[in-house]
């Protein structure tokens, strides 16, 4: 199956599972061509991002596109890593060893309905939450994250910003 042939909804319909490869700090799922890269910073000017793969579709995902925005990740009294995401379907960089300078790893992402956006961010949310740096410590370990967006971030998908 090709998920580049499939619509966003119909790829969160079959219900992909996500989980945190140790060796390559990805997230994974059982979908080969659904994967979750990131959590770095191209600059400290801004948050950490990450890259929602779905077969050749990239999709930004930051902390915010401007480091005076960043909420940071909060550990709440559980232990739940809680990450605020203000920067969505953005672009991201992403460094080129060979060349020695910053490439484009997505452009910012346009989709054609609400529908297909609000799949793109459930898929990004079920991958978030198995990114746990702690699993790589103690692999026995299970992710305990959550995921939360800025008012910023909520008040651009109130107005319809990612949607053509």
């Amino acid at each position: 199956m090709n998920v580049t042939d499939l619509t966003l909804q119909e790829v969160l319909a079959i219900n992909p599972t996500f989980h945190f490869n140790v060796e390559s700090l990805y997230v994974e799922s059982n979908l080969p061509d659904v994967f979750m890269t990131g959590g770095g910073r191209w600059s400290s000017d801004v948050g950490r991002h990450f890259v929602l793969n779905i077969g050749t579709r990239k999709i930004g995902f930051g902390e915010a596109d401007d480091v005076s925005r960043v909420k940071g990740v909060e550990i709440l009294e559980d232990g739940t890593n809680l990450w605020w995401f203000d920067a969505l379907f953005c672009k991201v960089w992403k460094q080129d060893k060979e060349k020695g300078r910053l490439i484009e790893a997505t452009n910012t992402y346009i989709l054609d309905s609400l529908q297909e956006r609000d799949a793109a961010l459930e898929l990004f949310v079920r991958a978030m939450k198995a990114y746990d740096l702690r699993v790589a410590v103690n692999p026995r370990a299970e992710p305990k994250v959550d995921v939360k967006f800025t008012d910023r971030a909520i008040q651009a998908l109130k107005s319809g910003e990612f949607v053509a």
